[in-house]
């Protein structure tokens, strides 16, 4: 038995081993495809993603200094501890503004650690969530059954 375990384990591929990136004192909010809250053309991501379900697509869009830090479209994050049933994989194909103008401050503010998350025009989720922890999950191929690393950024 543990022959043909050895041999099976000799021909079948190593594993994906994901490298996660976790971020903390992120502030997660929620956004929908529409001009107001995008650009020229809210039907369509950065990376080019067409939408067509942001329910099922679960698209999110990340605050540029985020893909400095190794965020990569396409990539996956996880986000706990969200309302409306958001928590959970979400998948990066859009950008956010490097600033936006602050209601309360009266001023222009510096995008950085925001995730956005898309959801259905007709949503009736609003929410701002601060001091959140994510982790990006970047696949990389394992070699010899190594653990995957983990990168912190506070």
């Amino acid at each position: 038995m543990r022959i043909i375990l050895a041999l099976i384990m000799l021909v079948m591929p190593w594993p994906r081993i994901p490298r996660v990136i976790v971020v903390r004192g992120v502030t997660v909010t929620v956004y929908q495809a529409v001009p107001e809250q995008t650009d020229s053309s809210p039907g369509v991501t950065a990376d080019g993603t067409i939408i067509t379900s942001p329910e099922r697509q679960r698209i999110c869009a990340v605050s540029q200094d985020l893909l400095t830090r190794g965020f990569k479209y396409g990539g996956t994050i996880i986000v706990r501890w969200i309302g409306c049933g958001l928590s959970g994989r979400w998948y990066i194909h859009d950008t956010m503004a490097e600033e936006y103008w602050s209601k309360r401050l009266g001023r222009m503010v510096r995008v950085e650690k925001f995730v956005d998350l898309l959801t259905a025009e007709d949503s009736e989720c609003v929410g701002r969530w601060d001091g959140r922890m994510i982790y990006f999950l970047e696949d990389i191929v394992g070699s010899g059954g190594k653990k995957g690393s983990i990168t912190y950024h506070e």
